[in-house]
C-alpha cells in the first residue's frame, strides 16, 4: 500500500487527525506525514510530496 492509498482509505476523522492536523496530534518522531528521510511532507515541495504519495507506506 502506498502513502496515497493509505490517505484515500482514511475515514474523515482519521484524515483530520493524521493528515490535516498531524502537527497538533503527533510529535515529529511519530508523525505519519514524514518521508523516509524524516522530512515533513507538509512543508516541502511538490516533487517530494508526489514521491511520498507514490512510495510504500511505512508502518
Amino acid at each position: 500500500m502506498t502513502n496515497g492509498d493509505w490517505i484515500r482509505s482514511l475515514t474523515d476523522g482519521e484524515l483530520e487527525e493524521k493528515v490535516l492536523n498531524a502537527c497538533s496530534n503527533f510529535s515529529c518522531g511519530e508523525c505519519p506525514m514524514r518521508n523516509a528521510r524524516g522530512k515533513c511532507v507538509t512543508e516541502t515541495d511538490r516533487t517530494t510530496v508526489l514521491e511520498w504519495l507514490e512510495s510504500e507506506r511505512e508502518k
